[in-house]
């Protein structure tokens, strides 16, 4: 999946935000906040990561599972989280190409996207990951940078391994 077809899904984010929380208000259920279930990532926690990387809390340790199955039980949203969830794998290639050739100031802006991305589709932690990201590049933190952007491999790689195969 290109840039483009990344691109035409952040911007259908706000639709679908909209339609979600339409469909919850039409229920009578309060639209709350997605919460955290861990704190944002730091040193220690990527290191730990691999020894949890199948378990379930650690792979999609941010991923509100209430909201994000009843997104998958709605014909319409089903497939725009399906098609997001699948396009972060194609994503994470493009960002390591980027990160190889210090391309910062397109990585922050990558990260920006994914932020509100990954937030709209129940993914919390890799949108915290991502902010967190996002700042250490625009404070000029490289090495915090690439100990976030380890963080965002893990989770892509480690949901695509128990969720897209």
């Amino acid at each position: 999946m290109g840039l483009k077809s990344f691109s035409l899904i952040v911007l259908g984010i706000a639709g679908v935000s909209l339609l979600f929380m339409w469909r919850r208000l039409r229920q009578a259920e309060p639209v709350g906040a997605v919460e955290n279930k861990i704190s944002p990532p730091d040193h220690a926690q990527i290191e730990n990561m691999g020894e949890h990387k199948n378990d379930l809390d650690m792979v999609a340790m941010s991923c509100d599972f209430v909201d994000r199955e009843e997104m998958l039980g709605d014909p319409e949203l089903a497939p725009l989280l399906h098609r997001f969830e699948s396009g972060l794998v194609a994503q994470l290639e493009t960002w390591r190409e980027l990160l190889q050739q210090e391309d910062w100031e397109e990585l922050q802006r990558l990260m920006h996207r994914l932020q509100g991305a990954a937030g709209v589709y129940c993914h919390s932690q890799l949108s915290e990951a991502s902010r967190q990201a996002e700042n250490a590049l625009k404070e000029i933190r490289l090495e915090d940078f690439k100990v976030y952007f380890q963080h965002i491999e893990k989770y892509i790689d480690g949901f695509a391994e128990k969720y897209l195969t």
